[in-house]
């Protein structure tokens, strides 16, 4: 990811009290005023076979426990999602080895919302925008986009997920650490600045 911004701007909360499709279908997590979901970030296993790691693994156990036991609705995947340099198409094998196979649980089976990262740009992200036309559980509908759910009590959480990448352009090496030029292209970069704007003036 691209430092602090990329935690920062790749998920924004908003609450307002408009119509949205539901967060959750269960019961027990309608009859309480929390939202629970997960989030994760930096989590793209490895450039080399078997293509994911022990503590991948491990983290996942602990999200499926978390996500049965807390009746979670769905996960918020926030970029870096293929180490080192994201994938070549939507039928990458690391669609299958670094997410289908580690986080096989059932209680993991709910819908994922996915934004990519720095190193997902070092391959195609359009290759993981295409999966979402495949998978049950994988939203990547766009490179920024939101996502509507109404809560318990009927207010509703925009869920606004940006590319930092196109904000502010990769990253570089220096002496004193990571740093950051500038947007590849500033056309594109405006655009989604706009795009945030609205948004947040939207949702009140």
């Amino acid at each position: 990811m691209n430092g602090a911004l990329a935690i920062l701007f790749s998920s924004i909360f908003i609450w307002k009290a408009t119509k949205g499709l539901p967060f959750t279908n269960d019961k027990q997590a309608l009859s309480s005023d929390s939202v629970r979901f997960l989030v994760l970030a930096d989590w793209g296993g490895s450039p080399y076979p078997p293509f994911t790691t022990g503590v991948q693994v491990r983290v996942a156990h602990q999200m499926a426990l978390k996500a049965e036991k807390e009746k979670v609705s769905f996960v918020l995947a926030l970029g870096d999602n293929f180490y080192m340099n994201g994938v070549v198409g939507f039928y990458d094998e690391r669609f299958k080895t670094t997410f289908e196979e580690v986080y096989h649980q059932e209680s993991l089976n709910i819908p994922w919302y996915i934004i990519a990262g720095n190193h997902d740009h070092y391959g195609t992200v359009e290759s993981q925008i295409l999966y979402s036309t495949i998978s049950n559980r994988w939203n990547f509908p766009d490179f920024y986009y939101k996502e509507s759910k109404t809560l318990p009590g009927g207010k509703v959480l925009d869920i606004l997920f940006l590319d930092t990448y196109i904000l502010c352009g990769p990253t570089y090496n220096t002496p004193f650490g990571h740093r950051i030029r500038a947007p590849l292209y500033y056309s594109w970069a405006e655009s989604q600045w706009e795009w945030i704007q609205s948004n947040l003036k939207e949702s009140k």
